[in-house]
């Protein structure tokens, strides 16, 4: 479970997962100071880690050596009723392009978190 709580400076918050604290904010167009993630931003990354680390987990059960694994994602929620996430996942090594697509779609296409919010969402409040 994520706990957010507000901090002093205007619309800062700390993000916890009881290990782990990030401080958010929200973009200095909307009244906050824009110096960390935004929510859609933290939204974006938990795409661009799930498919960074799904990607890496096939190649390594694939047995396949890679460089380095870049994911890359933007929401745009601009239209009202319609939500875009765009993303780029870039496999560098010595793997023929051909195989590289071939891991990426893999990738997208079993990444949980792409999985999650391809599904029906519903919101429900904690009791």
């Amino acid at each position: 479970m994520i706990t957010v709580t507000s901090k002093q400076a205007k619309y800062a918050m700390d993000a916890t997962n009881g290990t782990v604290t990030i401080t958010a904010d929200v973009p200095a167009t909307h009244g906050g100071s824009g110096k960390y993630l935004a929510p859609f931003d933290l939204l974006a990354s938990s795409f661009a880690a799930c498919l960074n680390a799904t990607c890496r987990m096939l190649l390594e059960k694939r047995g396949v050596a890679y460089d380095e694994i870049i994911a890359k994602a933007n929401v745009d929620h601009a239209t009202a009723g319609k939500t875009v996430f765009f993303y780029q996942l870039e496999i560098k090594g010595n793997i023929p392009e051909a195989d590289k697509k071939k891991y990426v779609a893999m990738t997208f296409n079993g990444c949980p978190v792409h999985k999650a919010l391809s599904s029906t969402i519903t919101f429900e409040e904690m009791k």
